[in-house]
């Protein structure tokens, strides 16, 4: 048994961590701790978790909890996940990881000095349309891949939370531009020759509302817009030298359990192809795959000591 304790009493957290744990017999949500500890006792009433913690530091010291989901407003990110690994807990973390290379680097220092896994909650990625996608590129069946065109834009009211803080790493960019930059990962293998964005900042606080990025990476041109102000839109395109493919409503798996296809537009306009996914839900597999990861570590550290 997985016993994970929950930092932060995000709103995405019942349907990112509890909401798929009770599909799993070896994962239990077994503590919260919240910055009030009112917050995180009614959290807790509300959700059937076992034990609330006045603070973060009382969460890390539980001997109870095996790893930890931190959902806190993206400038805290880094410190907690740090402050994590050093209490030897495993780490599942949103997205952003953290805001600057040099938290990066000091994060991913403290989980290889501490021996735990941590993996950033781009939820996306443990689908198999991923594969599907990284294959086609690979064994180049329309031809060789000229670019890609992905969009992620919805509607977003002025709010009081991190997103419109820039001091919070607000801004759309922040919020939304992983799924962007792991596509990216998927299609060339992060081999970025050039890349660049731009916005206006003129969003509440000098945040920026919309934003758009471009880079080329290994020849592939590639072209981005994110904005909390344009129509709903999440889709995906790949233009190769002999058609195209189109990957429409991503998103859809993040609220339930949705089947997502990639339809497939050849060249010769002769006969439309469809690869069609069975419904699955991003966060149940994000949640089996971090299980997955820390069970490997466990053995991997078990043939170690024996």
């Amino acid at each position: 048994m997985l016993n994970v304790g929950l930092m932060g009493a995000a709103s995405i957290t019942p349907r990112s961590v509890i909401t798929p744990s009770k599909r799993m017999d070896d994962v239990r949500i077994c503590a919260i701790a919240s910055k009030s500890k009112e917050r995180a006792k009614e959290f807790a009433a509300r959700y059937g978790i076992s034990h609330a913690y006045p603070d973060y530091e009382s969460l890390l010291r539980s001997t109870n909890v095996d790893a930890v989901y931190i959902a806190l407003s993206n400038e805290l990110h880094a410190t907690w996940a740090i402050e994590a690994a050093k209490a030897r807990k495993h780490i599942l973390i949103e997205k952003p990881m953290c805001l600057t290379s040099e938290e990066a680097s000091r994060v991913i220092a403290a989980a290889e000095d501490n021996r735990v896994v941590i993996l950033e909650a781009v939820a996306v990625q443990h689908h198999p349309w991923q594969a599907s996608i990284r294959e086609m590129v690979g064994r180049k069946p329309y031809g060789r891949l000229l670019g890609t065109m992905s969009t992620i834009t919805f509607r977003l009211k002025e709010g009081q939370g991190h997103r419109f803080s820039p001091e919070k790493g607000g801004g759309v960019f922040w919020d939304e531009g992983c799924y962007w930059c792991q596509f990216l990962q998927i299609v060339g293998d992060l081999g970025a020759e050039q890349v660049g964005g731009y916005s206006t900042f003129s969003g509440p606080n000098g945040i920026d509302l919309t934003f758009k990025a471009f880079a080329e990476v290994d020849g592939v041109k590639s072209t981005f817009i994110c904005s909390y102000e344009m129509p709903f839109d999440n889709t995906h395109v790949l233009v190769f030298e002999n058609g195209k493919a189109r990957i429409r409503n991503f998103f859809a798996p993040m609220f339930g359990e949705y089947r997502l296809k990639i339809d497939i537009a050849p060249e010769d306009g002769d006969r439309q192809e469809t690869i069609v996914f069975e419904p699955r839900n991003y966060f149940y597999e994000q949640l089996r795959r971090s299980r997955g990861i820390t069970q490997d570590c466990l053995s991997e550290v078990t043939h170690l000591i024996s």
